[in-house]
């Protein structure tokens, strides 16, 4: 276990040796069995502080509300914002069909990448946390897939990836009127925050999200 040095109390950050090993992002082409790894890990950090909660979309509706009207405005920029308008659109009966359903909180880590996910003496260890506060704990699970379709070429691959990803998390925290709701304003925040000229990363990043949009059905 790696050892801890200290603890800064006014980052609130714990300070401890390097794990040794290697991150799940570095391992990626694992596949499906580091899908399943970080399944499990995330489900037993959310486990700390999982709760159950009515889903509430209201939030996410307004948010989609105002990136609809930024971009037709023109304040926000991005790659084919007309489509970007009709996906948001679509956002409005998944909502009505989740709204109310059961659902779950949990303190998320908020930056739930591959490489926040680290070997070492036999365990694997979680870094990077920044966040305190409760929130949809599917975010996370969305982070991690989209990392796994970034990392593995073609759909069959993705669907293994995936597949294995919500095994290892073994978690039917939300019904799946709302995990799909979730699933797809998640991706549209990728594709909101993606511009117009993107980097490769960004790139590839829209390709994964905008790929998991279209299966309109729920994958975390």
């Amino acid at each position: 276990m790696p050892a801890v040095l200290g603890f800064d109390a006014a980052r609130n950050a714990l300070i401890m040796t390097d794990p040794g090993g290697e991150s799940l992002r570095t391992l990626g082409e694992g596949g499906a069995a580091v899908a399943a790894q970080a399944g499990g890990w995330l489900a037993a950090f959310h486990d700390l502080s999982l709760r159950a909660h009515p889903f509430r979309p209201a939030g996410h509706l307004a948010w989609a509300a105002r990136l609809k009207d930024a971009v037709r405005s023109g304040a926000r920029l991005l790659p084919a914002p007309e489509d970007f308008v009709a996906q948001v659109d679509a956002l409005t009966p998944l909502a009505g069909a989740a709204r109310g359903s059961p659902a779950c909180r949990a303190v998320t880590h908020r930056d739930m990448t591959l490489a926040n996910l680290v070997t070492g003496g036999g365990a694997l260890w979680g870094i990077d946390f920044e966040n305190a506060r409760e929130d949809e704990p599917l975010r996370d699970l969305f982070t991690l897939a989209l990392d796994l379709c970034v990392l593995t070429p073609g759909a069959t691959g993705r669907e293994t990836a995936l597949t294995a990803l919500r095994q290892g998390y073994g978690r039917e925290i939300a019904t799946p009127q709302a995990r799909l709701f979730l699933q797809q304003a998640f991706a549209l925040g990728v594709w909101a925050n993606t511009p117009v000229m993107p980097s490769r990363r960004q790139a590839a990043r829209l390709d994964a999200a905008q790929w998991i949009l279209g299966l309109g059905e729920p994958v975390i």
